[in-house]
């Protein structure tokens, strides 16, 4: 408003308009561009403010002006543009605010409040792709929990998990995140790793502050978790990889009596590979009609009668007959190959 004048010709003062307009403008894109930046203005509220702003200058410096009314004209025309700032910066909060609800819903579990499967996975990739720095992952499953449910019902169940939740946070620093991907299992990730031994020193960390007796209703109850490692990029290049290795060597404490943890190797993944091989067997055997059963008869001693018989199965493969001992015994070789 210093640019304008009574002693001045309409020429200068529309000149003087556009100059105060311009430094308006390129002060409002200014704000507009620390906007965006932080809560993500769309490109259609960017336009619709700039093209109100322009317009409004344009159509102040083509009205024919009296002397006496210009600066309040230019006023005018400038709260105008003010108002029009507020009104999209008060849209575009509440879009902020929506936005913020849509995204703690898509990214946090109901029941406990961490994040969930979806964020782990966009965590991970971020990781992979962006930073590129060794890190671990932990996955935890609660060792028992569905004795929890059966005997106290489910909201209970619910409650414990809630409680669980809290003690895994409590110990969560700035290079750790918790996640729940589902039921009883749970997530860490270790970023900026060192060496594998600080994962282990973490599992050792969370079977320890969840071996303590959590109270409830008036009871003690005693929940452990079996833990499995993964390391970046020991063990894989993507998350399903990490995951799945995490996932099978916590099924390997699991196997092992569970209330422990243990880092993946690859033997892990031969034992899991030759049970998922034994399953399609087993199936197409049952459906094929390969199994036959031999009636063993039971004799009474003192009678020397038959009082009754006892099942064998065996197991037809081709021309082969296959005795249980016989894949007991190959079984009991690779477990202890791989020791």
């Amino acid at each position: 408003l210093l640019f304008l004048g009574h002693n001045k010709t309409k020429l200068e003062k529309a000149i003087n308009i556009y100059i105060v307009g311009y430094i308006f403008i390129i002060f409002t894109e200014e704000i507009i561009g620390n906007l965006i930046s932080h809560i993500y203005l769309s490109q259609y509220n960017v336009l619709d403010l700039v093209l109100n702003l322009v317009v409004g200058f344009i159509i102040i410096s083509l009205v024919s002006i009296k002397r006496y009314q210009m600066n309040i004209i230019v006023l005018a025309g400038c709260v105008i543009c003010i108002l029009q700032f507020k009104m999209n910066y008060e849209a575009i909060r509440i879009l902020d605010n929506q936005n913020c609800q849509l995204s703690i819903f898509a990214y946090c579990d109901n029941l406990t409040g961490l994040l969930n499967r979806k964020k782990l996975i966009e965590t991970i990739n971020i990781l992979l792709f962006s930073e590129k720095k060794r890190f671990a992952v932990l996955f935890i499953d609660l060792d028992d929990y569905k004795n929890i449910n059966d005997n106290f019902g489910h909201q209970n169940g619910d409650n414990i998990l809630i409680i669980i939740s809290g003690r895994l946070k409590s110990i969560i620093g700035t290079n750790e995140t918790l996640y729940r991907i589902g039921g009883d299992e749970f997530i860490i990730i270790l970023k900026d790793l060192k060496s594998g031994e600080i994962a282990e020193k973490f599992a050792q960390k969370i079977n320890e502050v969840l071996n303590s007796a959590i109270t409830y209703n008036k009871k003690k109850l005693y929940i452990g978790a079996s833990i499995g490692i993964s390391l970046f990029p020991e063990h894989g290049s993507d998350s399903d990889t990490l995951l799945n290795y995490a996932d099978l060597a916590m099924f390997k404490v699991k196997n092992n009596g569970g209330n422990g943890y243990k880092i993946y190797s690859s033997e892990m993944k031969n034992i899991s590979i030759d049970k998922l091989s034994m399953q399609i067997k087993l199936h197409e055997a049952l459906k094929n009609n390969e199994f036959i059963s031999y009636y063993q008869p039971i004799l009474d001693l003192k009678s020397m009668k038959v009082i009754g018989a006892e099942t064998l199965i065996r197991w037809k493969q081709g021309d082969k007959i296959i005795f249980p001992i016989e894949e007991l015994e190959a079984r009991i070789k690779i477990v202890t190959n791989n020791r």
